[in-house]
């Protein structure tokens, strides 16, 4: 089931403190969750994807799958310090809709909205 388009956009447009409060307090990130890019925000339908450590096929296989206003979460089964996404996927989600992606995995340089865990070599240069 996907999101009500007009209900997806005027959400996003509030930060996330709100929407976590006017939801039940449910659905905020951990806190050692960050954006990448300072400011970035975004709201979209939930496409979730779960990663084996060093392999980042589902990834490929969510790209595929993703529509317009889609928001990728990508968790790891395990710890691992591997690149799983970086300019290649990142175009490929951009070219599908995509809104952006948050993840607990490390990440290659890309430009596309990302969250992901505080010490990573993207989180650190980002403030």
């Amino acid at each position: 089931m996907r999101a009500d388009v007009v209900a997806r956009d005027r959400i996003a447009q509030f930060d996330l403190a709100t929407v976590h409060e006017a939801t039940g307090r449910v659905g905020l990130l951990k806190s050692y969750m960050r954006p990448i890019h300072a400011g970035a925000h975004a709201a979209g339908t939930t496409v979730t994807v779960l990663l084996q450590p060093g392999d980042n096929w589902m990834l490929h296989v969510a790209a595929v799958q993703i529509q317009p206003g889609d928001f990728v979460v990508a968790g790891v089964t395990a710890e691992c310090t591997d690149g799983y996404f970086g300019d290649l996927l990142a175009t490929n989600f951009k070219a599908r809709g995509a809104r952006g992606l948050a993840t607990i995995s490390q990440r290659r340089s890309s430009t596309q909205p990302i969250s992901a865990r505080r010490g990573s070599r993207e989180a650190r240069h980002a403030g």
